[in-house]
């Protein structure tokens, strides 16, 4: 069975940056947000995605939460793990990767 998947809001709560981090989104390795661009800079705020996917009912993803600096090796914020298996719309916090204090959580729809 065919769902679809779609990245809604990417919600911070806390940056780890003061002026925003330089955000970017990777899943199962490839980079799916931005798409324009390397980055988009995120403030305390929600930030829509609006990212379509046609996924198959009990396919697994992984997201990657990335702050990408360019003077040194990009910053892995958080990962998170979903899987296909009903619809409904969600909203999974980031698990921490890095000693950074900063909060995020993914806000997806799948259908």
């Amino acid at each position: 069975m065919i769902y679809k998947l779609r990245l809604l809001k990417l919600h911070c709560y806390l940056p780890d940056e003061s002026d925003g981090d330089e955000i970017y989104i990777e899943m199962n390795g490839q980079k799916v947000w931005p798409i324009e661009d390397k980055y988009k800079t995120i403030t305390e705020q929600e930030t829509a995605l609006n990212v379509d996917f046609e996924v198959n009912k009990g396919d697994s993803f992984e997201f990657n939460l990335w702050d990408y600096d360019i003077l040194s090796k990009n910053d892995h914020l958080g990962k998170l793990h979903m899987v296909a298996s009903a619809h409904g719309k969600y909203k999974i916090d980031f698990t921490k990767t890095g000693s950074d204090d900063s909060r995020y959580a993914l806000e997806y729809e799948l259908g």
